[in-house]
């Protein structure tokens, strides 16, 4: 299939690059967590990563984030404000914590 950021996106996924141990993302769930607590559905044992350290939020066909951490957020390399949404873009990179020890790319369709 190639690089799935070039291929055509049906429904948006989260690739997981370093640092998470489970990733049971759910396109079209409503609300879904990222942290070290097992009810997460991206969990990473990361000491870096909050117990709930960001949360997802589906919004019509794409997901908004937001950081709910004292750790941080980066997007595309860029530090978002905490407990404000940031839309996710086909091929966003995210990074979680204070030396970035989960990586994440959000996929979806591009307009």
């Amino acid at each position: 299939m190639g690089n799935p950021s070039k291929a055509l996106v049906k429904k948006p996924f989260l690739e997981a690059n370093s640092g998470v141990k489970r990733n049971d993302f759910d396109p079209d769930a409503l609300k879904q967590l990222i942290g070290r607590e097992a009810d997460c559905d991206i969990q990473s044992l990361d000491k870096h990563i909050s117990r709930y350290h960001a949360e997802l939020r589906k919004v019509g066909d794409r997901h908004n984030i937001r950081d709910t951490s004292r750790n941080g957020i980066y997007l595309d390399g860029e530090k978002i404000d905490k407990d404000k949404s940031y839309l996710l873009e086909n091929g966003t990179k995210i990074e979680l914590g204070q030396m970035g020890g989960v990586k994440l790319i959000y996929h979806c369709k591009k307009y």
